[in-house]
């Protein structure tokens, strides 16, 4: 009587079960070849340019060409004071020193997106294609203010000071394909 498990393993069996754990190492290679998983809007910030597309993405075009500037202006601030107090020994004199410091970021932008688009007239695989260039050209204008105060006793020391720079560019170009 032949034993039940070698009977069990046969030599197709055994052919099956290689060709199974192959495919099965296969598939776990792939999947961990794969990139990570990504997220549309990380922090808040969207990865397409907002407008672009939306509900009427599928609406057919007019062919030809079309030019459309969007204008895109931002302000922006932020404040915040920090103070801290110290006691030091210089020899015999150990006096307490407070340290204040108060500031203020601003900052706005002014920026024109141009977008020329051309719609081509014959169907491309069944839809309209549409092939676009975006740009941005504008200003960025950022100021920072601040005040330092120093009080150790009788003694006060008060410092203030702000800087400030406006920059003016052309930012990359951008294209767009979109199939209708």
């Amino acid at each position: 009587m032949k034993n039940p498990i070698v009977a069990f393993a046969s030599k197709p069996v055994r052919s099956l079960f290689r060709s199974l754990v192959a495919s099965a190492a296969l598939a776990l290679s792939a999947a961990i070849a794969l990139p990570a998983v990504s997220f549309a809007d990380e922090d808040g910030v969207s990865f397409w340019l907002p407008g672009i597309y939306g509900s009427l993405a599928a609406v057919p075009q007019q062919p030809g060409f079309t030019f459309t500037a969007i204008n895109y202006f931002d302000s922006v601030s932020g404040s915040g004071s920090i103070a801290g107090a110290r006691e030091i020994t210089i020899g015999k004199l150990n006096p307490t020193v407070n340290v204040s410091l108060n500031a203020t970021v601003t900052s706005k932008v002014d920026v024109v997106l141009p977008y020329l688009n051309y719609v081509f007239a014959t169907p491309v695989f069944g839809g309209q294609l549409a092939l676009g260039m975006f740009g941005i050209v504008g200003n960025n204008s950022t100021a920072l203010d601040g005040t330092l105060t120093l009080a150790s006793g009788p003694f006060v020391i008060t410092r203030q000071g702000s800087i400030s720079q406006t920059a003016w560019g052309v930012g990359d170009l951008y294209p767009v394909a979109s199939m209708r």
